[in-house]
């Protein structure tokens, strides 16, 4: 009797039910940003990526070639933050769209001016 049920109530109602596998997956891409101050590549510059939206939120320090890597990243509207001593703050809201894999964006920092220090 049981069986039966299930056949005539359970089973017609799964077969109308969207498996998992059928509902899209949300895209997933590579950032690589390139920090450079003054045209050199910057290393041990603390980056920060966030996006709000997602709920998502990265840190991670350059590399000797200036470069840092996050992958497994959302689409989605970005605020990326650069800190490095010696440097301006640096920020920039980025958009983050689909196509490639792997988006690149190069930021150029400025050098901070010191309190009391001469001006260029």
């Amino acid at each position: 009797m049981k069986i039966f049920l299930f056949l005539c109530i359970v089973f017609p109602l799964s077969i109308f039910a969207q498996p998992v596998w059928s509902q899209p997956l949300q895209e997933l891409v590579t950032l690589e940003i390139k920090i450079t101050g003054e045209g050199k590549p910057l290393e041990d510059a603390k980056v920060l990526l966030e996006i709000k939206s997602q709920n998502y939120s990265r840190q991670d320090i350059t590399r000797g070639n200036g470069e840092v890597r996050f992958s497994k990243v959302p689409i989605g509207k970005a605020h990326v933050l650069v800190i490095s001593k010696g440097w301006k703050t640096f920020g920039e809201n980025l958009k983050i769209v689909e196509g490639a894999n792997i988006k690149r964006f190069k930021f150029d920092l400025k050098k901070e001016k010191m309190p009391g220090s001469a001006t260029e």
